[in-house]
C-alpha cells in the first residue's frame, strides 16, 4: 500500500467541510440511491455511490442535489481521528503521511482525536471489503475511513 492508496476515502469524509461548487444533477427515478449508486470505479468493491462513498439516508435524499448542506461539514474543518491498530507499522506511516499531506495542502486540518464526540475511524478492512468512507461529519458519532489491507497500489486512497 503506497500513500495514494489512502487518500480518496479520507478525502470524502473531508470534501463537504471546504468550500464547494454545488453538484447540480437531476434525477427522474423516486429511488435516488438506485441510481445514484452506480460503478464509475470497477476497482472498487461495495455497494457505495462511485463504489467508496458511503451515504446515510438523508445523504442519500440530499444527492439529488448534491450535498452541500452545512450541517455534513466539519467544524473549522478540523477532523479529530483515531487508527486502528491492526496496520502494519509501514502501512501506518503511510496512513499519517497522507492526513498530514491533505492537512498541509487543503482546508482540512486532522488532529488526533481527545475526547470528541464525532470523529474519524480508519481502519484497515478485510479482504474484499474495499476501500470506502462515510462522507462528511456524522454528528455525535465515528465515521468509518475502511481501507482494505491487499489492496494494489495506487486504486484505493484517503
Amino acid at each position: 500500500m503506497n500513500t495514494l492508496n489512502i487518500f480518496i476515502p479520507l478525502l470524502m469524509v473531508a470534501a463537504v467541510s471546504c468550500k464547494y461548487r454545488p453538484l447540480v444533477a437531476e434525477f427522474d427515478e423516486p429511488k435516488i440511491a438506485e441510481k445514484a449508486v452506480r460503478r464509475d470505479n470497477m476497482d472498487e468493491r461495495g455497494p457505495y455511490p462511485g463504489g467508496d462513498m458511503r451515504l446515510n439516508e438523508d445523504q442519500l435524499e440530499e444527492l439529488k442535489q448534491g450535498i452541500v448542506g452545512s450541517n455534513y461539514r466539519w467544524p473549522q474543518g478540523i477532523i479529530p481521528y483515531i487508527i486502528d491498530t491492526s496496520f502494519p507499522a509501514s502501512e501506518l506511516a503511510q496512513v499519517k503521511q497522507a492526513l498530514q499531506l491533505i492537512s498541509n495542502y487543503t482546508c482540512i486540518k486532522f488532529t488526533p482525536r481527545v475526547s470528541q464526540a464525532s470523529y474519524v475511524n480508519i481502519v484497515r478492512g478485510a479482504d474484499g471489503t474495499g476501500c470506502w468512507a462515510d462522507v462528511g461529519v456524522q454528528s455525535g458519532k465515528a465515521n468509518t475511513v475502511n481501507i482494505q489491507g491487499d489492496y494494489p497500489s495506487g486504486t484505493c486512497a484517503i
